[in-house]
């Protein structure tokens, strides 16, 4: 049996909700997405995440040695939702989910974008390129 390399956790008291949806991995980067409400930390505080509203996206990077290194946010007032995770060949991350109402913050906060549901529920493509 092989020992374990690394395992990690994402931080959330009594009052907060993280779901995992998926995980991949991309040369010596593994990602993580999922969902939470309210606040999400990491064992690095810098990489902590503060809700916009309901429930937002999360997706954050873990190194080689198993070191959280980033995190990125996406959401708005209402449920947003990842769903699904992979990474191409060139080493570009996509995540899908759906959302309510609007979504903000697909970029970085210098440039957000936003977008606006056309219905109760629209589904998403986010895609992050390489680092």
């Amino acid at each position: 049996t092989q020992p374990l390399a690394f395992t990690k956790t994402v931080q959330a008291n009594a009052e907060e909700n993280a779901t995992a949806a998926g995980i991949a991995i991309s040369g010596t980067s593994t990602y993580i997405t999922g969902s939470f409400d309210n606040k999400i930390g990491f064992t690095s505080g810098a990489l902590a995440k503060q809700s916009l509203g309901m429930k937002d996206i999360l997706i954050a990077r873990l190194d080689d040695k198993g070191q959280w290194d980033s995190s990125r946010l996406a959401g708005g007032s209402d449920n947003d939702v990842a769903t699904a995770i992979t990474v191409d060949r060139f080493g570009g991350v996509y995540i899908t989910g759906f959302f309510q109402g609007e979504i903000k913050n697909f970029q970085d906060s210098s440039s957000p974008v936003t977008l606006k549901a056309k219905a109760t529920q629209s589904l998403f493509v986010w895609k992050i390129p390489s680092p």
